[in-house]
């Protein structure tokens, strides 16, 4: 408790000759205090605001970062203070420019470029992000967050084969990262290897619990791979775990391939109840209600006329379905 105390105490203090911006001294011969302002070099304000952003006041940190800028407005690492506190707050634009200003006054060093490269990614900047990266990497080739980003950068822009090469080196690089091993089932998923993909899904769950978004992707591989079965398996942990729209909507078209129309039914209506306007959950709901009509003779007219309004539905939110199209003229009855 005394250390917690100390340790607050001096915080606090730091902070608040930020605010004041000056100290006092005594003067050596006399022991008499002097209010000459207290004289830090500006790599110290630069520490002190690293010290305070890592203690939690950011204010304050930015304030230190801006004042040692003042002093040199050469120093690289001010500028990486500022733009990591805008870019944890998701100020992507100040966290932009405050790393262009880094990269100004160093264009060599490694963090600035990385770290604008991630900022461009987070912007939706993939042109920029990935130029960003490249430097990066020229820099430190072996540094497995650029290779890993870069993956996913170009694997946003429709590259998948480039994306497979750095996640292959990210995991290379550093194989016990789960985060590696998810971005390189995702490159071989988008590039049609999905054999590949589901043995990456499977060691990125090796390394720890996995979040929904990989287990989705596991999911959709073992569906590309007709696994069906499997992938009811994985998409059914998640609906144990609270559940997700997108993971019931796959969960859906999995038991409808596997003929189980009124599980399937029920699966695509919750997914509904959270994503109301997702055509393919209305569309799915429409083919299970649909194939029960039809199994049962065509007796309910009520299933097929639902299915009918969920199509319908669909096509209002999305004209490009001419399957969907074809599909209603052949149910709608004169």
């Amino acid at each position: 408790m005394v250390h917690r105390s100390t340790t607050c105490l001096s915080v606090f203090l730091l902070a608040l000759s930020l605010l004041v911006g000056c100290g006092t001294t005594r003067d050596a011969s006399t022991g008499s205090q002097s209010s000459k302002p207290a004289e830090l070099r500006p790599e110290d304000w630069s520490a002190q605001g690293a010290t305070l952003k890592e203690k939690g006041f950011p204010a304050q940190a930015l304030a230190a970062f801006n004042r040692a800028i003042e002093e040199n407005p050469k120093l690289t690492e001010a500028y990486l203070g500022i733009g990591s506190i805008y870019r944890e707050r998701a100020l992507y634009d100040q966290a932009d420019q405050a790393y262009r200003r880094a990269v100004i006054s160093d264009p060599n060093n490694f963090d600035a470029r990385y770290y604008l490269g991630l900022t461009n990614q987070l912007q939706g900047k993939l042109t920029q992000a990935v130029a960003s990266y490249q430097r990066a990497l020229r820099i430190n080739p072996n540094s497995f967050e650029a290779n890993r980003d870069m993956g996913t950068a170009v694997l946003q822009m429709g590259r998948p084969d480039e994306a497979i090469a750095f996640a292959k080196r990210a995991v290379e690089l550093n194989p016990a990262s789960q985060s590696c091993w998810a971005n390189l089932a995702a490159a071989y998923s988008v590039a049609g290897d999905y054999k590949k993909a589901v043995d990456a899904y499977r060691q990125t769950m090796e390394l720890g619990d996995a979040e929904v978004p990989v287990l989705i992707g596991l999911a959709n591989a073992h569906i590309k791979l007709g696994n069906y079965q499997r992938a009811e398996n994985v998409l059914r942990a998640i609906e144990r775990e609270g559940g997700d729209p997108l993971a019931r909507e796959r969960l859906g078209h999995v038991l409808f391939k596997l003929g189980k129309y009124e599980e399937s039914s029920a699966s695509y209506k919750l997914a509904l109840t959270q994503m109301p306007n997702d055509t393919a959950s209305l569309n799915g709901l429409g083919v299970c209600l649909m194939a029960i009509y039809l199994r049962d003779g065509g007796e309910d007219e009520k299933q097929r006329m639902e299915a009918l309004s969920l199509w319908r539905k669909s096509l209002s939110l999305n004209e490009d379905q001419n399957v969907l199209i074809d599909l209603i003229s052949r149910y709608t009855k004169e």
